[in-house]
């Protein structure tokens, strides 16, 4: 899915060569890793990925602006597939963290001068593993219900589940995988996010629409799953708002496993996949409907660089 400002915050163009050389500069320096360093992995992963993003704050107002707060998340600290080991951050923040392990850096900006520009950076270091480890699961329900997006109670959806019956549970989430990369049409980006039915009445959609149809056909088969959002790397680099994904992943013996209809990868490559939000209702969701960024102050422009 490309990144579209309705879905996330609102986009500006800061100018500025000189101020575009630096951040290039400082995204070199900070992936690069000093030539005698030892890279450790966690016990049971593979490899090790650096992610890097930025994102520039700017107040735009001709006076001085206090208390405003840029909110984003960061990488999901532990799931089958990857382990957070270090997160470095370029400006003091508060953190918070929710039942899911979904986590939120805080940044309470001091006060900007007039037309005053700033960039805050993040830089995680992870451990991923192409095999999926186990992981235990509170409240497995609420991978199995219906919720908004996911309108498992609509009959629509039911009567499709029942074309894919009398199969064990991994065939029939390879088989609801294999339909959802027919029937749907890809398109760069829709603008809202639509949902299960959606997709299915329209046989389009982004990551997003592939997504959710697949959460609901998996969800009607007593097969947990879950929407994850993030990036798919496979070597250490710097993300960048149009590279921002979202897939799902099934929970089957006793593990999490990807399953992304659009890029057409069934538990496969997922040392790549790198989550940064288990995707959650609006209303329990920490950034509310908001992606990966939200923020707070009048006459403050906030773009991911």
């Amino acid at each position: 899915m490309n990144a579209h400002p309705a879905r996330n915050a609102v986009f500006i163009v800061v100018a500025g060569v000189g101020l575009a050389v630096a951040a290039a500069l400082t995204v070199l320096l900070l992936l690069r890793e000093p030539p005698t360093a030892v890279v450790k992995t966690i016990p049971g992963f593979d490899e090790v990925r650096t992610i890097q993003y930025s994102f520039t704050v700017k107040n735009e107002r001709p006076d001085a602006l206090s208390g405003s707060v840029l909110s984003l998340y960061a990488p999901v600290p532990d799931t089958s597939h990857q382990r957070v080991e270090s997160i470095t951050v370029s400006h003091e923040h508060q953190v918070r963290v929710d039942d899911v392990g979904n986590t939120v850096l805080d940044f309470l900006l001091p006060d900007l001068a007039p037309f005053e520009s700033r960039i805050i950076t993040v830089r995680a270091r992870l451990s991923v593993s192409e095999i999926s480890r186990p992981h235990a699961v509170d409240a497995i329900e609420r991978y199995l219900a219906s919720e908004p997006y996911v309108e498992i109670e609509h009959p629509a959806l039911r009567r499709l589940a029942g074309a894919f019956s009398g199969r064990e549970k991994a065939d029939l989430a390879e088989a609801a995988y294999r339909w959802v990369v027919g029937y749907l049409q890809a398109e760069d980006f829709i603008e809202d996010d639509r949902g299960a039915l959606w997709a299915l009445e329209n046989r389009r959609g982004d990551c997003t629409e592939f997504m959710y149809l697949y959460m609901a056909l998996a969800r009607l088969h007593g097969i947990p799953v879950r929407g994850v959002g993030g990036y798919v790397v496979s070597e250490s680099q710097v993300v960048r708002s149009p590279g921002y994904h979202n897939w799902a992943e099934i929970h089957v013996d006793g593990a999490w496993h990807v399953v992304d209809p659009l890029r057409r990868v069934f538990m496969s490559q997922q040392a790549d996949y790198i989550a940064l939000r288990i995707i959650k209702p609006p209303e329990n969701s920490l950034l509310g409907v908001s992606h990966r960024y939200a923020y707070q102050g009048r006459g403050l422009a906030v773009t991911m660089n």
